[in-house]
């Protein structure tokens, strides 16, 4: 049986036996990309893919509700650089709630309480359009307290969401520093004036770690501390908070800062739990956690939504997820637009909403109203994105020099009616006696002093809410209401003063004569009340027709507000935009959990079949086809595939793996065809054959890949040169005799191939006695040569001690006898290539860095170093390697000065002794070449007395007969090969 097997085998054609070795090959190369693909290797291409899919196969339309107002360059022009006080923020809330906006997400964080300022009304005040009158230059500076305004913008705005920000990064960024900062985290807390020097010498640390660690440690001392306080006792002050730090801490002093914003953080965070999400319908999921940045403490107590603007872009720098839930030490915060998306779902189906997470998605429920959105392992959601472009904006864009035409509009009217009492006020004082039992005068003087009183009243509860809680005075209501009617009494005496004097200059006119100054100072003055009245109407109609454009905009809309500008730094990378302003993907992530059309990903053994299944197809064909015929059907099973994935995505919103099968078929294609031809072609094998005895593994492959290169010539090509030279090995030669020697070398040079070839991809060109040529870069390129050629040089160094052991052990090496190897390594522009007759090639490489190379192996000799190499080779490592330059010396045979230097050991094994050795050397070095012989001998006297170095004594030598030269130019001249 087993015989007629074999014999109906053996009958079968090499084909046949050919195709199903092609297949099983497909195959296997298929589960290796496949295997590839799980293991991360091609994330990124299929990264690519979705990205193109989102630019080109939108799957998600644009809601008619969402309009952007952007902060952007013409904004900045016209209205002033950023930030803008808050007063204008303010004032743009209360511009879209008047216009009707349906909701307004607030994309800025503001985590800092902005100090009051001054203006002078319609003078100093850049912000506030000009009226031209000479009289406010008159008025006294007015107190603005922008914190406040916007407090109470967000007080009436029940429909804001105001950004805060969670760092997520921290942990992992300052780990080290954390892990050291702990270590002292327990002295900051009881003494936080104690100085990196104190701590350094009670904990025995490093000063420039005592120093880095620092300001880590007090931060966490007095976090840990004021949280404790305030947990204890919420109302306490930020004076009481600083007592009980246990020292004094100045005002203005870096400490006191770290302290103060600390503590603001703290009782921001202590109000903000309302807004955290209850954790147990949130066991379900995993989530990231982060340290909380929130707003102002005065602004959390007065918003009525929040939520997180964290981002974290995948490893290319693109944001395509975004997390939904973080977690804090004050508790779990939802994304800011999820948050806006729940209380839109609420209020269109049952005014509540619940947030709760399971395994793989988060959801959200409302009445009727349920958003199942799926989120990967971390918590991360994909974003639906849409392409934002003139022919298909995926939200409305408004500058914010629209709803500052409102603003200014209004501004421009309280302007000129302060301008108006203004005039009116001169009026009653310039003549009282018009007025008997009208005292104008006395409801001015009353209005100045109670305005006064209000932003006193204001500036005392300001500072109050920011740092003593406990004792925040009630809101001036009782002055408001004096203010308020005050204002109406004065508008009503105007209106009446005004009748009468126009009264009183008729009458004038009438009897004729000359005015005097009194009553020319009033005629002036009503005239320019009379401007002041027809431009207030002119202003109201600009105003009415502003509000009438923004609410044609944002009326019944949800605003994204952010900045636009090109110069912010909130701009991100996304798979639509290059550059996108940070408030469009808050808009994207609405859009998208509104819709409900999530981008999903299919579980894992989806795509291994999708991978596997295009893959053996394609082995199957290209192993029984010829390679026009495979690449035809390739074609066509790329273009086939892609059809399939725009289907999946387009119906479905499915990411589905394309990147990946395309790379199946690629490969399997290319390998069965490359396999075909390796085993079809004799011309392949016969090089095979012919290179191996005398290339290297990588090189024969090369090769049989690319026959091209087995022809005469070269190419030029920046490589490293090594050179490498047993000192004294003639004389242990003379010693072993030819068969000693040859046994010898065998077994050094075998472990120096295997460092060269095996370790660092080197090419060893040729052996010559116990000299090695190797060069590094070709025929494979290697952007690292350098590093490679040094390390390994320095591995060749560093296993000769160990085997001169091992040879005197076994009385292989005669007594006294010790091999030491000298290495010269050059990083240049050379020659490489295939060179000889066509009867014999061989694979070596020529130029000048080549000779140099050999000519720096032997100038060891002269300084008794071990490794020389050249300033280029030098650059490439001096990162990664300690080092001391031996200086500028001209070779036998060349007349250019090169710098040299010497390669000692690895950055990682050095300590700090050979570190100072190294730097001690160099200074010697860097004064001997300026000429300084004295201070150089002096220097190398101090290496000495540290270290027996034969290149110190060397310099002392040079130092020596340099010190007699007039024309010195520090280049040391080598008179021996």
């Amino acid at each position: 049986m087993a015989a007629e097997y074999t014999r109906v085998m053996s009958s079968r054609s090499p084909k046949l036996g050919r195709a199903v070795r092609g297949i099983l090959l497909g195959l296997g190369v298929t589960l290796i990309v496949a295997a590839a693909h799980f293991a991360g290797v091609g994330e990124q291409a299929e990264r690519w893919a979705l990205d193109f899919r989102f630019r080109n196969l939108p799957t998600l339309a644009p809601r008619d509700d969402i309009v952007h107002i952007d902060i952007d360059d013409q904004s900045l022009e016209q209205i002033g650089r950023w930030p803008w006080p808050r007063r204008r923020l303010a004032q743009l809330i209360e511009v879209l709630n008047t216009c009707g906006a349906k909701a307004v997400v607030f994309d800025i964080i503001l985590p800092e309480p902005q100090q009051p300022r001054y203006v002078k009304e319609g003078f100093t005040d850049l912000y506030t359009a000009q009226t031209g009158t000479i009289l406010s230059a008159d008025a006294p500076p007015k107190l603005i307290l922008d914190d406040v305004e916007f407090a109470a913008a967000l007080s009436n705005s029940p429909n804001l969401f105001l950004a805060m920000h969670v760092d997520i990064t921290a942990e992992a960024s300052r780990r080290r520093d954390k892990d050291l900062a702990e270590t002292f985290t327990d002295v900051v807390a009881t003494r936080p004036a104690v100085t990196p020097a104190e701590i350094a010498a009670e904990l025995n640390l490093d000063l420039s770690d005592a120093e880095e660690a620092l300001p880590t440690a007090k931060a966490i001392a007095y976090d840990r501390r004021i949280k404790a306080l305030l947990q204890d006792r919420p109302g306490r002050s930020f004076k009481d908070v600083l007592a009980r730090l246990t020292e004094r801490i100045s005002p203005g002093s870096k400490d006191f800062d770290i302290a103060r914003r600390t503590y603001l953080r703290r009782r921001s965070l202590h109000v903000l739990k309302r807004f955290t999400l209850p954790e147990s319908p949130l066991s379900g999921g995993t989530f990231p956690s982060g340290r909380a940045v929130p707003p102002l403490v005065t602004f959390a107590q007065s918003m009525t939504h929040t939520g997180f603007t964290t981002i974290k872009p995948d490893d290319d720098g693109v944001v395509r997820r975004i997390p939904l839930l973080i977690k804090t030490d004050s508790g779990v915060f939802g994304q800011l637009a999820l948050i806006a998306a729940a209380e839109t779902l609420a209020a269109d189906h049952g005014g509540k909403y619940e947030i709760s997470s399971q395994s793989g998605k988060v959801i959200i429920t409302s009445g009727d109203a349920r958003r199942e959105i799926p989120v990967d392992a971390k918590g991360y959601m994909l974003i639906n994105w849409m392409p934002d472009s003139p022919d298909n904006p995926a939200a409305r864009h408004i500058p914010a020099t629209a709803p500052a035409e409102v603003w200014q509009a209004t501004e421009s009217l309280r302007h000129n009616k302060s301008v108006y009492l203004m005039a009116c006020e001169k009026i009653s004082v310039l003549a009282p006696y018009l007025f008997e039992g009208k005292p104008m005068r006395k409801y001015f003087v009353e209005a100045t002093e109670i305005s006064r009183k209000i932003h006193l009243a204001h500036q005392l509860r300001r500072s109050a809410l920011l740092f003593r809680p406990a004792d925040v005075p009630e809101k001036p209501t009782t002055l408001l209401k004096q203010q308020a009617d005050l204002n109406q009494t004065i508008e009503r005496g105007c209106r009446k003063m005004l009748e009468f004097i126009d009264e009183v200059l008729v009458g004038a006119d009438e009897a004729g004569g000359r005015p005097d100054e009194m009553e020319k100072k009033v005629r002036s003055l009503r005239k320019l009340i009379r401007q002041v009245e027809q431009q207030q109407q002119h202003i109201q109609r600009q105003l009415n027709d502003s509000i009438r454009r923004v609410r044609k905009e944002v009326d019944g809309k949800v605003c994204f507000v952010g900045s636009a500008a090109t110069g912010a730094a909130d701009f991100i990378p996304t798979p639509v935009h290059r550059r996108a302003p940070g408030v469009v993907m808050h808009a994207n992530i609405y859009n998208t959990i509104l819709s409900g059309k999530f981008v999903r990903t299919p579980a894992g053994w989806v795509s291994a079949i999708l991978i596997i299944l295009v893959g053996t197809l394609m082995a199957m064909v290209t192993a029984t086809r010829g390679p026009i015929e495979s690449a035809i059907v390739l074609a066509a099973g790329i273009v086939g595939y892609a059809f399939i994935d725009a289907s999946v995505w387009k119906g479905w919103d499915y990411w589905i793996v394309a990147a990946t099968p395309f790379v199946a078929m690629l490969m399997v294609f290319t390998v069965v065809t490359v396999y075909r031809q390796l085993t079809e072609q004799r011309q392949r094998r016969q090089i095979t054959s012919t290179f191996k005895q005398y290339l290297s593994p990588a090189m024969v492959d090369e090769l049989v890949h690319d026959p091209t290169q087995a022809s005469l010539g070269g190419q030029k090509r920046q490589l490293s040169c090594l050179f490498s030279d047993l000192a004294g090995f003639t004389t242990i030669s003379e010693r072993l005799g030819a068969e000693g020697t040859v046994g010898l070398l065998n077994r050094y040079l075998d472990r120096v191939g295997e460092i060269l070839q095996g370790r660092y991809g080197g090419t060893l060109s040729k052996y010559e006695g116990d000299g090695i040529f190797a060069f590094f870069g070709a025929p494979i390129p290697q952007d690292d040569h350098a590093v490679r050629a040094i390390l390994s040089a320095i591995d060749c160094q560093a296993f000769l001690p160990e085997l001169n052991i091992e040879l005197h052990s076994e009385q292989f090496l005669p007594e006294g006898a010790e091999l030491s190897a000298r290495i010269g390594i050059t990083a240049g522009e050379v020659f490489v290539g295939n060179m000889g007759s066509t009867q014999r090639v061989a694979y070596t490489a020529i130029g000048d860095a080549v000779n140099l190379a050999a000519r720096l192996e032997s100038a060891n000799k002269f300084f008794g170093s071990r490794i020389m190499i050249n300033e280029q080779a030098w650059k490439s490592v001096e990162d990664v390697l300690v080092g001391r330059p031996l200086g500028k010396i001209i070779v036998v045979g060349k007349t250019e000065p090169v710098s040299v230097w010497e390669p000692l050991a690895r950055r990682a094994d050095a300590d700090d002794k050979l570190r100072k050795f190294a730097e001690e050397f160099a200074r010697g070095v860097e004064l001997y070449a300026a000429g300084d012989f004295q201070a150089s001998r002096k220097q190398f006297q101090t290496v000495l007395a540290e270290r027996d170095d034969p290149a110190a004594r060397r310099y002392l030598q040079l130092c020596d007969q340099g010190s007699g030269q007039s024309d010195f130019d520090g280049i040391i001249r080598l008179a021996e090969k």
